[in-house]
């Protein structure tokens, strides 16, 4: 009887012995979880991003925006909002691309043209095209501009080479924004009109007059 309970005993301990186990393990691995949750956080405050709202840091985990993207930005000279360094994730504005466009002669850019940018396509190579239409040395937002209008190189010489000369970049934009084509140009001039300035041919074209 004695060895009966003694075996019990030794059950009962041993049993007791595995369940404390199985709760340290528990406490270890929870313990563990958390530190590993929280490092997502840490990284953004170790990046500078101290004062994130629970609305931003699901953001941020749905977009991607990390530790090495925040500092990437910082190293080309962008210092963003939490709101915009979320804008410039969902459009594809990566450090690349502004420095990039800075090597192509735009090295202030604000974030906000940067966005602008990356939504329009506007490229480094844009730059180097617009200036072959000669019109002078094209803005950043000029290039925006020109993109949202289909404004190109070919155009302008297709305009000059109807006689339309000393465009600037702004008449080149509304001729792309009331349909000015080089066929319109010559129709004037077969009608016989005279002194068919840029601003006229607008006119007619705004009018109707030719139609």
């Amino acid at each position: 009887m004695k060895k009966l309970i003694l075996l019990m005993c030794v059950v009962v301990g041993s049993q007791a012995l595995a369940a404390q186990r199985v709760i340290q393990r528990g406490t270890n691995s929870a313990a563990t979880g958390a530190a590993t949750g929280g490092s997502f956080v840490k990284e953004l405050t170790d990046a500078g991003f101290t004062d994130l709202s629970v609305d931003d840091l699901i953001a941020f985990k749905i977009h991607g925006v990390n530790g090495d993207y925040i500092r990437s930005l910082r190293k080309e000279g962008l210092d963003p909002t939490a709101d915009q360094i979320i804008a410039m994730r969902i459009h594809g504005v990566t450090p690349e691309y502004a420095k990039d466009l800075k090597a192509a002669g735009f090295p202030d850019l604000t974030i906000d043209q940067l966005i602008a940018g990356r939504i329009h396509h506007v490229t480094p190579e844009d730059a180097a095209e617009l200036k072959k239409t000669g019109l002078g040395d094209p803005t950043f937002d000029d290039l925006v501009a020109a993109r949202i209008h289909g404004l190109s190189s070919e155009f302008v010489r297709d305009l000059k080479a109807a006689g339309i000369d000393g465009l600037t970049f702004d008449q080149a934009i509304a001729a792309r924004i009331h349909h000015i084509t080089p066929e319109f140009v010559q129709k004037a001039k077969d009608l016989g009109l005279k002194d068919l300035d840029f601003d006229k041919i607008i006119a007619l074209k705004i009018h109707n007059v030719l139609d």
